[in-house]
């Protein structure tokens, strides 16, 4: 037997390899609903803009429609709309994190490095 550990499995057909057992139940929940669920928290978001290039947005989720969301920033006081088809990632912060005034004085304090 190889002793490396990469080599050592058997590879089944397709129809015969075993499915994987879920350890909990699948949430049926659409895009739109897990972001309703998200509203009023702080989101880090990441969209494909064209075929390459992907940008970063973040701020206080405060809508969600059919096809776009909205991005409050607590240190300008705007409020974004993005589309819902070119996001790509989404990272929720619990509830009450980062504080704003504290979020807003580091993001001051990095911009002014760059």
């Amino acid at each position: 037997m190889d002793s490396n550990p990469i080599m050592d499995y058997t590879i089944l057909p397709p129809s015969r390899a075993p499915l994987p057992s879920p350890s909990g139940s699948v949430d049926k929940r659409s895009y739109q609903e897990l972001l309703c669920a998200s509203k009023g928290r702080f989101v880090v978001c990441r969209f494909l803009i064209g075929t390459q290039s992907i940008t970063t947005l973040s701020g206080f989720l405060t809508n969600v429609g059919p096809s776009y969301f909205v991005l409050h920033d607590p240190c300008t006081n705007v409020d974004t709309t993005c589309d819902l088809y070119s996001l790509k990632f989404v990272a929720v912060y619990p509830a009450g994190e980062p504080d704003p005034e504290s979020y807003c004085i580091t993001r001051l304090h990095q911009n002014s490095l760059r």
